[in-house]
């Protein structure tokens, strides 16, 4: 599985939000497509839960920054781990995640 619906506590009151696992970061990360964050951002997603589109980019600031498209995940130069500045497939999220 490639996304999932946020449960409750990842929500932060964002509305509906969805988490993909980030093989740059080795973690979740959480796309909300209903409410704006803190800093009003809310993104377009496709609906395709195996191969996702979200726009515009995601910026984890200071730490990871990407877009998703068409179930590949491209880290933008500015992301601070191995995987900057390459396109990979949007990986399952780990089953004990």
């Amino acid at each position: 599985m490639k996304l999932r619906e946020a449960s409750a506590d990842w929500r932060l009151d964002m509305g509906k939000t969805y988490l993909h696992w980030c093989p740059g970061c080795e973690q979740l990360h959480p796309i909300n497509v209903e409410k704006p964050n803190h800093f009003n951002a809310v993104w377009q997603f496709n609906g395709n839960m195996e191969s996702p589109t979200f726009t515009p980019s995601v910026n984890m600031v200071g730490r990871c920054h990407y877009t998703i498209t068409a179930g590949s995940i491209t880290f933008h130069t500015d992301s601070k781990h191995k995987l900057a500045g390459q396109t990979v497939p949007l990986p399952d999220i780990p089953e004990d995640m």
